[in-house]
């Protein structure tokens, strides 16, 4: 599955309420709320407007628009 692409702004407040610990992720209305006090209304408003790609996100990740990501392995 593909990760969910979000700006810099929404990324950083998704990581910001997750690392904050206050709240369940899956509680949308509360990471919504948690983002605006938190000063990423860009997030709340994200995270308000798209439900369905919020969900999937917290299931299977968020990438930043912008940023090529590269699988790296362990070295044995």
């Amino acid at each position: 599955m593909s990760k969910i692409i979000v700006s810099n702004e929404v990324y950083a407040g998704i990581e910001a309420v997750r690392a904050s610990g206050l709240t369940n992720m899956f509680d949308r209305d509360a990471v919504a709320e948690l983002a605006s006090s938190m000063g990423y209304g860009e997030t709340s408003e994200w995270v308000k407007n798209h439900a369905e790609e919020y969900a999937y996100a917290i299931i299977y990740g968020v990438a930043v628009e912008g940023v090529e990501y590269k699988a790296t392995y362990p070295s044995s």
